[in-house]
């Protein structure tokens, strides 16, 4: 709830923000190639519009969009300076591709998280499943070299995932 009043603080605060125009841009890119630090505050102050409108594409999904703005935020800010330290071609193609590429990096990172955490989830499961089978078949709990030659692995993945459905369970108290 607080991050979603933080971003609507934000998106509030943006409005009062006024966009830079095509002039004031090629005045200020001018200006930012021959040192000047306030234009770059400028063109980062004047472009946080283009942030949003990409942030929203790709919201939706396990990324929520505050943080993908936020994201955003960044990339603009690294590609204005990277644009300062010799820039060529056209700021504004230049700022947004270092925009969405951050923003798909960002997505990118968070489906492959999800998908790490599926994998482990399912591992888990699976030793949960063999730990109750083994347990019945010898009448005792199976040793961790036992379950590792079950579940074809080595015995560290077996005690790293004991070790996960521990944390769950402390988590959970």
């Amino acid at each position: 709830m607080a991050d979603q009043n933080t971003h609507a603080m934000y998106l509030g605060e943006l409005k009062g923000v006024a966009p830079c125009s095509e002039e004031e841009i090629t005045r200020l890119t001018e200006q930012l190639l021959a040192g000047d630090t306030n234009a770059a505050a400028r063109l980062i102050e004047g472009n946080l519009h283009r942030v949003l409108p990409l942030a929203s594409k790709l919201a939706g999904g396990r990324v929520a969009e505050a943080d993908l703005v936020q994201e955003g935020n960044m990339a603009l800010t690294m590609a204005v300076y990277e644009y300062a330290d010799g820039g060529c071609g056209d700021f504004v193609e230049h700022i947004t591709g270092r925009i969405r590429e951050a923003l798909e990096d960002c997505a990118d990172e968070q489906a492959y998280a999800d998908e790490t955490e599926k994998q482990i989830l399912q591992r888990v499961q699976l030793l949960e499943e063999v730990s109750k089978k083994m347990g019945e078949e010898l009448d005792r709990v199976p040793t961790v070299a036992e379950l590792a030659d079950r579940m074809m692995c080595t015995e560290d993945e077996v005690e790293a995932l004991v070790k996960i459905t521990i944390d769950a369970l402390n988590a959970e108290e």
